[in-house]
């Protein structure tokens, strides 16, 4: 499993919390992908943006500040790991 936790200045850690090794997430672009694997739908319904492009349900700021407000609201989730530390 992974957890999603806060870090120092606005970042996030993905904590395996088998072994509690942890992964820093700094980069906004960063987010929307980090987000999906714990669930987050997206803010684009159109099918045409990944959250780190503009398409035409919105801008990619709107994509990033989507994600921040879902991870935040999401602190301490728990998920199976997909991938993040296998190997």
């Amino acid at each position: 499993m992974i957890k999603l936790e806060t870090a120092q200045f606005g970042n996030y850690l993905i904590r395996n919390t088998l072994t509690d090794e942890t992964m820093l997430v700094q980069l906004d672009w960063d987010y929307p992908s980090v987000a999906q694997s714990f669930g987050f739908g997206g803010l684009c319904k159109c099918g045409s943006s990944d959250g780190t492009v503009d398409c035409p349900c919105a801008t990619v700021d709107q994509h990033i500040t989507a994600t921040v407000e879902w991870l935040d609201d999401n602190i301490g989730i728990q998920v199976v790991d997909q991938g993040y530390f296998d190997g």
